[in-house]
This record gives structure tokens, C-alpha cells and sequence, in this order.
């Protein structure tokens, strides 16, 4: 009897017979099996690599010069790469790449007869008079009614609202009032009204004090010598006279 102790690879009595490494399909996800000297080699499909194919691999956190996406689009991962949202970026394409053509839609995104300039990934309106807002969508009241008076400068506002910067010594809603010493705003009014509360309790304060000085005045003024209760403690002090004896009888003879 013999035993013969074969080389890595080889197997049988004689080891005249090659090992299949791949028998036992080691490579996983789809992949091919090819039998080397002395071992397997596994061929991954798209999207997995790894010796045996087992690690799928995120093509949006492993990013090669050709996947990722372009102009802030979100790349999401897929089964063998990757698709490119571009929702939102202003532009198209497998990887975001193409400009959108917002003045070349159907429906124009400017309003009221604006003109609608394309810029990269973008689009501008160029509102006509009287009105404003990314569409154009607003009246501009500052235009149309110039409510702000004495000069102060409107800013158009949504909803046909404007506000009026008014320029010093006027106040209002259109800047048309006055500023005068009987205006006042909140913050003055609050001030006065502080300033008069503390006045009140600080008059009161010092009347009070002034009617208990005068009463604890006077009542030191009428307290004299003589105190019932320290005759009561320490005795009278007035000396009486001697208890006189009564004259005696006058008798008849």
C-alpha cells in the first residue's frame, strides 16, 4: 500500500485529477466561477465586488469620475449603479448634467405677460410695470399708487401691501403724520407712564415720612416729669405731714 500526498490543486489516488474549487459555488450575487492553479477566481456582475462577490457595492459613497451626480442633484443607490434625482436643480439628464429650458415649457413660469430669461439651472422674469414677485405674480403698489408721501421710499410687499420708510419727522402708515411731542410711540409712552408711577410713590414716601416725624415730635413734646407708671414702680416722692392729733374734750364743770 501507498499513499500519495498531492500537490495544492490536484486530487485522486495518483492526484492525476484537478480539484473543482468551483463545486461547491463559493461566488455569489450571479457571479462566474473560473478554477485556477490552486484555487477559484469569482467574476462579479455589475454592482458587487469582493473576492466571492458579496459586497454590494454604493456607487453614491464610492464615487469613480463617472458616477457621481452633477449641479446638486441626490444621488440614490441602485443594483448595479445609481440613478440621479434632479428634482428641483434646474436640470435633466442620467446624471443631472442638461440645462432645463424653463421659457421653452408649455405653461412659461413668468406671469401677466413678463418675459422669461433662461439662465443655468435657473430662469429669471422680467416683470412689466405695476408688477413684481419671482413670477411677477404681485401687484406693485408702490408703483401704481405711490402711497408714501413726504418722500419716504415704499417697498412693494405680497398681497398688495407696501411699506413706508419714513424719513425723519414724519410717522404713519403712509409716512403723511407729523412727529410732535403729543405723538408718542409705545416705547415713550411706556417711559413717561414708568417715570410718573415711580414720581407718585416716591411723593408718597416721603409725605409719610414726614407726618410720622411730626407726630413722634409732638408726642415727645407733651411727656413730662411725672409718669404714673414709674410712680407705681419706685414709690411717691411726696412727703406728707405728720398725722395731727385731735385737741382734747372740753369737759363742764
Amino acid at each position: 500500500m501507498y499513499r500519495c500526498e498531492c500537490e495544492h490543486g490536484f486530487e485522486g489516488t495518483n492526484c492525476e485529477r484537478a480539484r473543482d474549487f468551483c463545486e461547491s459555488a463559493p461566488c455569489l450575487h450571479g457571479a462566474t466561477c473560473e478554477n485556477e492553479r490552486g484555487g477559484y477566481r469569482c467574476i462579479c456582475i455589475d454592482g458587487y465586488r469582493g473576492d466571492n462577490c458579496g459586497e454590494i457595492i454604493d456607487y453614491c459613497f464610492d464615487p469613480s469620475p463617472d458616477t457621481p451626480c452633477l449641479y446638486g442633484g441626490r444621488c440614490v443607490p441602485h443594483v448595479g449603479g445609481f440613478i440621479c434625482d434632479c428634482e428641483g436643480t434646474g436640470y435633466q439628464g442620467a446624471r443631472c448634467e442638461t440645462n432645463v429650458n424653463e421659457c421653452a415649457l408649455e405653461v412659461t413660469p413668468c406671469e401677466h405677460g413678463s418675459t422669461c430669461v433662461d439662465n443655468p439651472g435657473s430662469y429669471e422674469c422680467l416683470c412689466t410695470s405695476g408688477r413684481f414677485g419671482p413670477h411677477c405674480e404681485y401687484n406693485d403698489t408702490c408703483q401704481l399708487e405711490e402711497p408714501c408721501r413726504n418722500e419716504a421710499p415704499c417697498t412693494p410687499l405680497a398681497e398688495g401691501r407696501f411699506f413706508c420708510n419714513c424719513t425723519p419727522g414724519y410717522h404713519g402708515l403712509t409716512c403723511a403724520l407729523l412727529v410732535s411731542s403729543a405723538s408718542l410711540d409705545s416705547t415713550d409712552l411706556k417711559l413717561v407712564i414708568g417715570l410718573t408711577v415711580a414720581c407718585v410713590f416716591l411723593l408718597a414716601f416721603i409725605v409719610g415720612a414726614t407726618v410720622f416725624l411730626r407726630m413722634a415730635k409732638k408726642k415727645r413734646a407733651t411727656r413730662g416729669t411725672y409718669s404714673p407708671s414709674n410712680q407705681e414702680m419706685f414709690g411717691a416722692r411726696v412727703e406728707m405731714n405728720p398725722v395731727m392729733k385731735p385737741p382734747p374734750e372740753e369737759r363742764l364743770i
